[in-house]
């Protein structure tokens, strides 16, 4: 995949530098180290480029429309991997490259 710019690119793929990309919700962070979690950057650190709009919203909207589940009940395991309901295209960034966002 290409991202902003080579640099991006370059260090999401050689991992040197602890960023990272989530292409379930297509949004970027930077690693908090020891914490396990990150912080969400909106412009590349490199190229200064505004980075696409991150999809946490839209991905509850359309899981709730695919399975039935209420927006108010998905939970961190509704989006886990390991879940078995949880429809594969939802695994990835397959959901919202299907809908054009």
């Amino acid at each position: 995949m290409h991202h902003c710019c080579k640099e991006m690119d370059f260090f999401l793929e050689e991992s040197k530098i602890s960023i990272g990309y989530s292409g379930k919700f297509r949004s970027y962070y930077i690693n908090l180290k020891g914490s396990g979690g990150g912080q969400r950057i909106h412009y590349c650190p490199w190229c200064g480029k505004k980075l696409p709009k991150i999809l946490d919203d839209e991905y509850d909207q359309e899981l709730s429309k695919a399975t039935g589940i209420a927006i108010d009940n998905i939970t961190l395991d509704t989006y886990s991997s390991s879940n078995p309901n949880l429809p594969l295209e939802f695994r990835t960034d397959e959901w919202w490259k299907k809908r054009g966002l």
